[in-house]
């Protein structure tokens, strides 16, 4: 079953979502056949798996709108209480002073943004992402010491640029920009959908 479940994976991340749910499918008819007879630690293994193969189920169908043969092209937009209280404390909020002095500087450097993204096939809608992270600030510095406009921390920055004693590319805004669409690219590989990968890469 497990291996069904890593067959499936693969599909996913391939965009290949009905393969996807088949090996799912098949995963899960295997562990019903299984017979625990009050083996607790038995119980206890199918349980598990029949709650991962849920879940990823249910991660495909929310994502089949969103994948479409690895094009990076379409965020959900979704609005709810959630989402509305957010717009709400940046419009009319105690937010809404910072939105609007970070939004006029985001008119500097959007075009790098826009471009880096545009380059790797990502969706342009999170170019607003330096917004949340630092206010479009390319010095924002946070106490986990995250720099720049996409508020790298040291360890992750390595992985896509130049971070040393003499040069730190986190407050370069292109340079920074291609590395953020890089990583933002590789957690929706891994994920799936925008909303985790969008996530992953605030909570990591």
């Amino acid at each position: 079953a497990l291996n069904y479940c890593e067959v499936s994976q693969e599909f996913w991340q391939k965009g290949e979502l009905d393969n996807a749910l088949e090996a799912l499918d098949q995963a899960y008819a295997l562990i019903l056949d299984v017979d625990t007879s009050d083996q607790p630690k038995l119980i206890q293994q199918k349980e598990d798996l029949r709650f991962l193969i849920s879940k990823r189920i249910l991660e495909i169908y929310a994502s089949r709108n969103i994948v479409v043969n690895g094009n990076f092209n379409a965020i959900p937009i979704v609005i709810n209480h959630h989402v509305q209280k957010e717009i709400d404390r940046f419009t009319t909020g105690f937010e809404r002073n910072f939105f609007i002095e970070s939004y006029r500087r985001s008119g500097r450097y959007r075009p790098y943004i826009v471009g880096a993204l545009k380059e790797a096939g990502l969706p342009e809608e999170l170019s607003w992402l330096p917004l949340i992270e630092s206010g479009f600030k390319t010095k924002a510095f946070s106490k986990a010491r995250a720099l720049g406009l996409w508020q790298f921390i040291p360890s992750t920055g390595r992985l896509f640029m130049r971070i040393d004693s003499v040069i730190d590319e986190r407050r370069d805004p292109l340079i920074s920009s291609r590395a953020a669409a890089r990583f933002l690219r590789q957690n929706y590989e891994k994920l799936g959908t925008w909303p985790l990968a969008i996530t992953a890469y605030n909570h990591g």
